[in-house]
């Protein structure tokens, strides 16, 4: 066999390894960086979707996880209530304080 026979083949069995690798390595990380994410029934258009809360505080647990499908009224997070407690408390204390001045 001649050196042409052999290095045809080669040079084609690595350029494919390599377009293969380049394909499957960067497939998932161009699709899911994305802005805008697709789904059957949603389209989302962020980097990261904003959640407001009534009150402030901080996260004690969370019940789920990253692209887990919620329902509607499931419990997303459980905020540390002690603060939003203290702050009832002194609301209360004032109230008893302001209607015993009268």
């Amino acid at each position: 066999m001649s050196k042409r026979g052999i290095i045809i083949p080669l040079i084609i069995l690595v350029a494919a390894s390599l377009l293969f690798v380049a394909i499957s390595g960067g497939w998932a990380s161009w699709f899911s960086g994305r802005a805008e994410q697709k789904t059957e029934d949603a389209y989302v258009s962020a980097d990261m979707t904003p959640l407001s809360t009534r009150i402030s505080g901080t996260v004690r647990k969370m019940d789920v996880n990253d692209y887990q499908s919620v329902k509607a009224g499931q419990v997303l997070v459980e905020i540390d209530d002690d603060e939003y407690r203290a702050i009832v408390q002194q609301a209360r204390a004032g109230l008893a304080a302001s209607q015993a001045w009268w």
